[in-house]
């Protein structure tokens, strides 16, 4: 998906991705009767005109910062998951 969002500067959408996400790790959708699944989703932001002038490298750079932001949520939620309960 490309959410595009006019008039907002770097800081402003990082809050964006950050509630975004934050919403939907909290969230979870119900598959069937007793059965949920949450919905963690990786962002990636790219800005116009710093990161490119044209879409191509715009939605290059947004790839790339995506994969960035799923490899660190995914090793966020693997040692929250093997920390030790004291």
């Amino acid at each position: 998906f490309i959410i595009l969002v006019p008039r907002v500067d770097l800081d402003r959408a990082e809050g964006l991705k950050s509630r975004f996400q934050d919403e939907l790790d909290h969230f979870k959708f119900q598959v069937r009767p007793g059965s949920t699944v949450s919905l963690p989703v990786a962002i990636g932001i790219s800005m116009f005109p710093p990161d490119g002038s044209n879409l191509e490298s715009l939605i290059s750079i947004a790839e790339w910062r995506m994969r960035e932001d799923a490899e660190l949520r995914l090793a966020v939620r693997s040692n929250i998951r093997n920390m030790p309960t004291s």
